[in-house]
């Protein structure tokens, strides 16, 4: 009779155990549910600032390709500068040339006689 009387204490008991061991056991999934969530919300707020970045590196380099191409049909290519030079350096030689002729007639120019 006596362990009748102690089977609704040890009852009480057991259940009072088990649902301290759940309450624990519930808290703590919650607390890591909740650290979880957290981190993961950081890494796409993360993701989020690096992809803006990109975006914004890949407007830039956009901005540059086409500028790059503007640029690329304005200016003079190696050949033509190279060309252009020649052909300035023949005009001059042909400039010396000429006066060296032009000299050489005016040296030849009779001197005017003072009588």
């Amino acid at each position: 009779m006596a362990a009748l009387r102690r089977f609704p204490s040890s009852l009480l008991s057991f259940f009072l155990g088990v649902s301290v061991s759940a309450y624990g056991s519930y808290y703590y999934l919650f607390d890591h549910h909740e650290k979880s969530t957290n981190a993961l919300l950081l890494s796409v707020e993360n993701l989020q600032t690096n992809t803006d970045k990109i975006k914004t590196s890949l407007q830039k380099i956009d901005t540059l390709e086409k500028k790059l191409v503007e640029l690329s049909k304005v200016t003079a290519a190696k050949n033509d500068v190279e060309s252009l030079r020649n052909e300035l350096l023949n005009v001059v030689d042909n400039v010396r040339t000429e006066h060296l002729k032009l000299k050489v007639q005016v040296e030849e120019l009779p001197l005017p006689s003072r009588e």
